[in-house]
């Protein structure tokens, strides 16, 4: 039951971010905050202080992978807020995997829209503006606006993570199964 209810959380969760963030270009703190404390709340009530330790686990891996993209522009805060609610739900075991995942997923979603609007040679001039404004170290204002001037979101490859969280879970893989003496068992 609590992993039905783990998924559960985590498909609503991103399937709402998903409609924000390609729709509006936005993850909104109030699906974030309200994601990432239901988290911590049900791992303590279910797992005690050491449920709530891997939850805080997750939460704080996400943040500490996703925080230089988003200083660099890569990404928005909100995006960081979401990954970092969704950490705090499939615990730190996940996280690497997921962020990994949804980042190729954001790249082939990147390349293939802009391939689709104007063709191969425009995706090389883009792809070869983006590491020119990432080396010239722009501000991350600069290249937000860059990315929104294109109508893209930054990255709208979370709606990708749940099907990455399914197969994880499919696999056997229990997000807050390790604590080393076992005694988590969510």
């Amino acid at each position: 039951m609590p992993n039905e209810i783990m998924l559960f959380a985590v498909s609503v969760g991103i399937s709402v971010a998903s409609f924000t963030d390609v729709t509006r270009f936005k993850v909104y703190n109030l699906l974030t905050f309200p994601l990432m404390l239901s988290a911590f709340v049900f791992h303590t009530l279910n797992a005690g202080i050491g449920g709530l330790g891997l939850s805080l686990a997750g939460c704080f891996l996400a943040l500490g992978i996703l925080l230089a993209p988003y200083l660099l522009g890569g990404l928005g805060a909100g995006d960081v807020k979401f990954m970092m609610a969704l950490g705090a739900w499939i615990g730190p075991n996940l996280v690497l995997p997921t962020v990994l995942i949804g980042s190729l997923a954001v790249t082939a979603y990147f390349f293939a829209s802009v391939y689709r609007q104007r063709g191969w040679r425009s995706l090389f001039d883009e792809a070869q503006l983006l590491l020119a404004r990432l080396s010239n170290e722009e501000s991350h204002s600069t290249i937000y606006q860059f990315s929104h001037r294109r109508r893209r979101p930054h990255f709208s490859g979370v709606r990708l993570t749940n099907s990455t969280y399914c197969s994880c879970c499919s696999l056997g893989s229990r997000p807050f199964r390790s604590l080393g003496d076992g005694a988590i068992h969510v």
